[in-house]
């Protein structure tokens, strides 16, 4: 790069220029993601062939610039020698055609750096390193957690640690081997970190936990455990055990995923909004049939404080997906190692109950919403695929608005480039209102479907302004409610409280092959001047409007015929009492305090546990997870009416419990509530039958 960019960029460091209004010169802004403990990658792209740099440093002055590797449009600059546990300030700068611009003033926190701590590099054994070498690309594990059992050299775990970004645990139960090898590690000054020594009386009664280890290692001809033991150690669905013989591979075997699991994958569960994922939690149906499986990262920091309604978790193939402030980290379900992170200062979306999430899964990627383009990720590494832009209007900025992911194609719908709601700092942000601002429903002007393996724009459609927390996805087809009425298409809002916009409405369907008009059917409900939800299971499509009580509407899927109708009260008037979200489940639909028959409409219970506090209701098999008394989270047998819940541990404002994947995850969504002393820490619950501990005796908190 010409040395006059870097006097440039310097110059300019303080001075916030915002390229997106400006010079339009980045097309896809900037994401950082850490690659050591010191380090991180900061990749952008601009609108044309250029050059680019990044000027960084501990406070908005900057201080620091390196160039970035440029390949036409696509430029990543790596930042070093970063401190740990500060706040950094950072701009990219890109030269298009001898004009320099410099993007706004961005923050990332080494503190929310989780990048495994780095080792010696091995020198002088080859011969070790070629073996562990062998092991991981024959097994395919780098991160997470190993567990060598019978472990004596610790030339190999070092091997194993200096190739990867594995936390290795050698296990030995003869007391002169565990203190040579912690003496051997101890002397290379690697100990504690990355590698420590279990000694243990007896293998059959090992300190850790089951589905805990990525990677076994272990003897081929005297394995300490036996096949159904050490498989009960591995992470369901990817963990596996190597078998060694003279340090050799014998063989290698990977436990497969679980019976019974679901995956959360889209906001509520799924594309069709049902709140929950078809998971079974191993027959679970209160809190005394579930264990601890992990507490770990991210901790209260991570997140916005006091969590203002923000899209919730998502799971899918053994990973969780949490979403922070401007950022989001992939965790191992089973074990809680974070598998990567990124920092992406255009990457939030608040008040979800009026609008939709902005992020979905698949077992393979991971499609987040960003301005105008979707990124997709692999979701194994982090690493972005591609992007795939909005086929917007030229007339006016738009956003990337509604996404999800049914087989083949990824969803997308055009909003206004101001209409998400993004501010969070206020006590109007807490969005709990009745009415004015802040109810205001984010409405789309179309929907659009991508094909993912042309990565060609497959349809596209547009005729009424169509309400975003009623899209949905099932069994083939797409269906939403928009309104037609002229003032509301005329207006410039996208933050829709109008009266106007709950007249004219139509339900629509759409082939999500062909983008084809399956129905489209003039409705009358009552407005949702609070909420207005919607659901599809191939029992009908349910609407829920609120508005001084909640208005339940069923229509059949295949033409928009009105099924059934029922109306019930609010069970408060705070604290998301007006605005639940229903949960579909079981041919059940329930809304707080009561359940409905999904065929019918009918009440067949009004005893769903209370909730306390902004949560609202997710559901598993056998029954329903939320926020409980005193705020904590509590479980609601269907079949038996009875309410079991944890002490000192708090969902946040709207949903951050979700079950999938044999578990029940709860990564920390509520740091910085002022309604009690919570344990703010990421965490697992496995049912005790996965785990192998016997049924509880006694009754949790009631």
């Amino acid at each position: 790069m010409n040395p006059i960019l870097f006097t440039a960029i310097a110059a300019l460091a303080c001075c916030l220029v915002d390229v997106r209004s400006a010079d339009q010169t980045i097309a896809v802004s900037p994401m950082l993601q850490f690659d050591s403990p010191a380090s991180a990658k900061v990749v952008w792209e601009s609108t044309a062939n250029g050059s680019g740099a990044v000027a960084y440093g501990l406070t908005p002055k900057l201080g620091t610039v390196v160039q970035a590797e440029s390949d036409g449009t696509t430029h990543t600059a790596r930042l070093t020698d970063l401190k740990a546990g500060f706040a950094y300030h950072y701009k990219v700068g890109t030269t298009i055609k001898g004009k320099r611009s410099l993007s706004p003033l961005y923050e990332f926190s080494t503190a929310l750096n989780f990048s495994v701590p780095t080792t010696p590099s091995m020198t002088g054994k080859d011969d070790v390193s070629a073996r562990a070498r062998v092991v991981l690309e024959k097994t395919g594990v780098r991160e997470g957690y190993a567990a060598i059992l019978g472990a004596t050299d610790p030339d190999l775990l070092l091997a194993l640690v200096d190739q990867s970004d594995l936390i290795v645990y050698a296990i030995e139960s003869e007391p002169a081997k565990v203190t040579a090898l912690r003496e051997a590690l101890q002397s290379r000054k690697v100990y504690g970190s990355r590698v420590s020594v279990l000694e243990v009386t007896s293998f059959d009664r090992l300190p850790i936990t089951s589905c805990f280890a990525n990677l076994i290692l272990a003897d081929a001809a005297n394995p300490p455990l036996s096949d159904a033991k050490i498989n009960d150690l591995l992470v369901p669905g990817g963990g596996k055990v190597c078998y060694l013989s003279e340090g050799r591979i014998a063989s290698v075997r990977e436990r497969p995923k679980l019976n019974g699991i679901g995956e959360w994958t889209h906001q509520y569960g799924d594309a069709g909004n049902t709140a929950s994922s078809g998971e079974t939690l191993g027959g679970a149906n209160s809190t005394d049939d579930l264990v601890v499986q992990w507490v770990g990262r991210p901790g209260g920091d991570f997140g916005i404080d006091r969590n203002p309604r923000m899209p919730a978790p998502i799971a899918s193939n053994g990973r969780l997906f949490h979403q922070g402030l401007n950022r989001l980290a992939a965790i191992d379900a089973y074990n809680g190692s974070v598998l990567w992170s990124l920092e992406i200062p255009d990457f939030r979306r608040v008040n979800i109950p009026r609008d939709c999430s902005n992020w979905c899964v698949n077992a393979e990627h991971l499609f987040i919403a960003i301005q105008d383009r979707a990124w997709m990720h692999d979701a194994a590494t982090g690493n972005r695929l591609t992007t795939f832009e909005l086929p917007s209007n030229p007339e006016k900025p738009q956003s990337w608005g509604y996404i999800a992911n049914a087989g083949d194609r990824l969803f997308g719908s055009r909003v206004d480039s101001k209409a998400a709601y993004t501010n969070y700092w206020g006590g109007d942000k807490w969005y709990d209102a009745k009415e004015g601002e802040g109810t205001g429903k984010v409405c789309s002007d179309g929907v659009f479907a991508y094909d993912l393996g042309s990565k060609k724009l497959a349809w596209s459609y547009e005729k009424g302004l169509i309400i975003n927390p009623t899209i949905s996805i099932s069994s083939g087809k797409m269906y939403f409610v928009e309104t037609r009425h002229p003032k509301v298409l005329a207006a410039s809002a996208r933050q829709i409280t109008a009266k106007e916009l709950w007249l004219d409405l139509y339900l629509v369907a759409l082939d999500t092959a062909t983008g084809e008009i399956a129905f489209e059917k003039s409705i009358s409900t009552q407005a949702g001047v609070i909420s207005y939800f919607m659901q599809v299971v191939p029992e009908g499509i349910i609407v829920v409007a609120s508005n001084t009580q909640y208005h339940l509407y069923s229509f059949h899927p295949q033409t928009g015929e009105l099924q059934w109708t029922n109306s019930k009260p609010w069970p408060d008037d705070h604290h998301s009492g007006h605005f639940q979200h229903p949960v579909i489940v079981n041919d059940k639909i329930f809304l707080q305090p009561n359940g409905y028959s999904l065929e019918t409409g009918k009440l067949i219970t009004s005893n769903v546990g209370e909730r306390s506090g902004c949560h609202t209701y997710v559901g598993a098999k056998d029954c329903l997870i939320y926020r409980g008394e005193n705020r904590q989270i509590a479980m609601w047998d269907q079949k038996k009416e009875t309410v079991t819940s944890w002490k000192r541990l708090r969902p946040s404002c709207w949903l951050s419990i979700v079950p999938s994947n044999g578990m029940l995850l709860v990564p920390e969504g509520g740091g910085g509530c002022s309604c009690g002393g919570w344990m703010e820490t990421s965490l697992v619950f496995a049912p005790r039958t996965l785990l192998g501990y016997a049924p509880s005796a006694e009754g949790a908190s009631k």
